[in-house]
C-alpha cells in the first residue's frame, strides 16, 4: 500500500503547477505610468523635526500593486541616508499601503506592477505669529485674486492668472504653455465665492509674506488677494521644505482649478469657446504658432478643435518646431492622425523629423501612424540622428525592437557641420539621463543593441567610448558593457580612461576585475 501512496504523491509532484501557483513577476512600471494610475492625491509627506527635513529628503518606497490596483507590498529606505526619528520608514510604508490605483494592464490583461513612490519628509508647519482677521467682502467688485508661476530649470509652465469679483479672468502666458500672451475668460460667481472661502480657510492674511527654501532653479509662485482695498501677497519658493503650511500649496492649485487656467496652459474642452468669445483670429500666423505649442503641451482634442476651426497646420519656419514634430515628440497617435488628415506631413523634412521624434517618444503607435503616412524608418532628423538612436534614448525595449526590424545600421553615427558628436545609438543611450524609465528597461535596450551588433568600443568625436561615459552614471550599464568586451584601458582625446572618470569604489572594483580577467 505504501509504494502505491508514494507513487501517487510523485505523480502529483510531477504535474506542472498552475499559473496561480507560480504567478508571473511584477511588471516594472515607470513613474509617469504610476502617476497616471494613482487615484487621489499624488503627493505624500510626513512631518519630522527640522534637522531630519533636509531639502528633498524622503523615503523611497518600492511599491507592488496587484491586478485589482491594491498595494500588496511596500518597502522603504531613506533618501538620502539621514538621521530621522524611529519608525519613519514604517510610517512611510504604511502611508503607501493606503494608496489605490487603477489596475495596470499589458496587452489588455491586468498585471501586477512594481514601481517607486516617494514620501517627502517636511519640517513642522510654521504657525502664524499672530492672527489677522479675514475681511468680510463688502464690495465684490473690489475682489482681485492673482497667481503667478515663474520658469524653472526645466519646463515649468510660466504664466499669471487674475480673477476678479465679477468672474472675469485675465490670463497671460509666458513660456512652456500652449497659449502665450493675454487671453480673457469668465468663471461662475460660485467659483469666485469658493476661491475667497479657500483663502479664508487658509487664514491667508495671517501667513508670512514669503517662504523661501535654500535651493536654486525652482519655480516661484506668487499669490495675492485684495478685498475692499486690503491686499495680501505671499511668495512661495520651495516653501513646503521650510515649514510653509500645506494650505498654501493647495490654494495655488485651487486657483488654477477654479479659474480654469488649463484652458490656456494646456487647452481643454472649454478652450475653443473661450477663444471664440475673445474673437481670436484662427487664421493668423499667431494661431499657427499656437497650434505647434498645443501639440507640445496640450491634448489631441484641442488640436482637433483648432484644426477644425481653420488654424493653419504648419506655422513654424523651423521644422524642429513644426506642429507635426511636436505631436510626434509627445507620441500622441490620435493627434498625429488629426494633423495628417488635415494635410500635415507634405514637407519631407518635417516628416523625417517627426519619424525620429516618434521613435524617441517610445510610443510605437505614433511611429506606425507616421510610417503608414509615408514616413521612412531610415530617416534622419535635423540633428542627423537616426530612428534607432532616438529609440535607444527613449529607454523603450519595445520601440528598439520595432526599429531593429528594419535592419538599420546599428553603428551609424551622427555627423554634420556643427553640433553633432559622432556618437552611435549605444553612445547616445549611455549619456542619456533616464528619469521616467525603469532600470530593467534600460538594460534590455543595451542588450538589444549589443545583440544587434553594436560596437561596444565605438568612439565619439572626442574619443569617448560608452564605458568611459557610463562609469559616471550607471553601474549596471558598466557591468553590461564589460561583459560585452568593453576596453577598460581605452582613453579619450584628453587621455582619460574609465578609471579616471569615476570615484565610485564599487565601479573601480568592476574595472579592476575586468583588467585581471583580460
Amino acid at each position: 500500500m505504501l509504494p502505491l501512496v508514494l507513487a501517487v504523491l510523485c505523480m502529483f509532484q510531477a504535474l506542472p503547477q498552475s499559473p496561480a501557483d507560480n504567478p508571473p513577476p511584477p511588471v516594472e512600471v515607470n513613474s509617469i505610468e504610476a502617476d497616471e494610475h494613482r487615484i487621489g492625491d499624488p503627493w505624500h509627506y510626513i512631518r519630522v523635526n527640522s534637522k531630519a527635513a533636509q531639502i528633498y529628503a524622503g523615503v523611497s518606497v518600492e511599491t507592488v500593486v496587484d491586478t485589482t490596483g491594491s498595494v500588496v507590498s511596500s518597502t522603504g529606505w531613506l533618501h538620502p541616508v539621514i538621521k530621522v526619528p524611529p519608525g519613519i520608514i514604517a510610517q512611510a510604508e504604511a502611508l503607501v499601503r493606503e494608496l489605490h490605483y487603477k489596475r495596470f494592464e499589458r496587452h489588455g490583461h491586468p498585471v501586477t506592477a512594481r514601481f517607486y513612490e516617494f514620501v517627502q519628509l517636511l519640517p513642522p508647519e510654521l504657525k502664524p505669529v499672530r492672527h489677522v482677521p479675514f475681511p468680510h467682502v463688502k464690495d465684490w467688485k473690489s475682489v482681485k485674486i492673482t497667481l503667478k508661476r515663474t520658469e524653472c530649470y526645466g519646463e515649468c509652465p510660466a504664466y499669471s492668472i487674475e480673477v476678479h469679483g465679477d468672474g472675469s479672468v485675465l490670463y497671460e502666458g509666458e513660456s512652456n504653455v500652449a497659449f502665450t500672451g493675454k487671453h480673457r475668460g469668465l468663471i461662475s460667481r460660485d467659483n469666485v465665492i469658493e476661491l475667497v472661502r479657500q483663502f479664508e480657510q487658509a487664514d491667508f492674511y495671517s501667513l508670512r509674506a514669503e517662504y523661501k527654501g535654500g535651493v536654486t532653479d525652482n519655480s516661484t509662485k506668487v499669490t495675492s488677494i485684495a478685498i475692499d482695498g486690503r491686499r495680501k501677497q505671499l511668495t512661495d519658493y520651495v516653501g513646503l521644505e521650510t515649514g510653509m503650511p500645506l494650505a498654501v500649496s493647495e490654494l495655488e492649485d485651487t486657483i488654477d482649478r477654479l479659474a480654469n487656467s488649463a484652458r490656456w496652459t494646456q487647452g481643454n474642452a472649454e478652450t475653443l469657446a473661450a477663444l471664440e468669445g475673445e474673437h481670436w483670429d484662427f487664421k493668423s500666423a499667431e494661431a499657427a504658432d499656437t497650434l505647434a505649442r498645443v501639440a507640445r503641451y496640450g491634448k489631441a482634442e484641442v488640436v482637433r478643435d483648432l484644426v477644425s476651426a481653420g488654424v493653419p497646420i504648419n506655422g513654424q519656419s523651423d521644422s524642429d518646431n513644426a506642429t507635426l514634430v511636436q505631436a510626434a515628440t509627445q507620441g500622441d497617435a490620435i493627434m498625429l492622425r488629426t494633423l495628417l488628415e488635415a494635410g500635415a506631413g507634405t514637407n519631407a523634412s518635417n516628416l523625417a523629423n517627426a519619424v525620429v521624434a516618434a521613435a524617441g517618444s517610445g510610443k510605437i503607435d505614433a511611429l506606425r501612424v507616421l510610417l503608414n503616412a509615408g514616413g521612412n524608418i531610415k530617416s534622419r532628423d535635423d540633428l542627423n540622428r537616426t530612428a534607432l538612436m532616438a529609440a535607444a534614448t527613449s529607454g523603450s525595449p519595445a520601440m528598439v525592437e520595432e526599429v531593429l526590424k528594419s535592419h538599420p545600421d546599428v553603428n551609424a553615427r551622427t555627423s554634420c557641420d556643427s553640433g553633432c558628436d559622432g556618437s552611435t545609438a549605444l553612445l547616445q543611450l549611455t549619456i542619456n539621463n533616464f528619469y521616467n524609465v525603469t532600470r530593467e528597461d534600460v538594460m534590455d535596450v543595451v542588450h538589444l543593441l549589443l545583440q544587434a551588433g553594436a560596437d561596444v568600443n565605438a568612439r565619439d568625436e572626442h574619443g569617448n567610448t560608452a564605458l568611459i561615459v557610463a562609469v559616471m552614471f550607471n553601474a549596471d550599464l558598466v557591468s553590461a558593457l564589460l561583459e560585452a568586451g568593453a576596453d577598460v584601458n581605452a582613453h579619450n582625446d584628453e587621455g582619460k580612461t574609465a578609471f579616471d572618470n569615476t570615484d565610485d569604489e564599487d565601479t573601480k572594483k568592476m574595472l579592476r576585475k575586468a583588467v585581471i580577467s583580460n
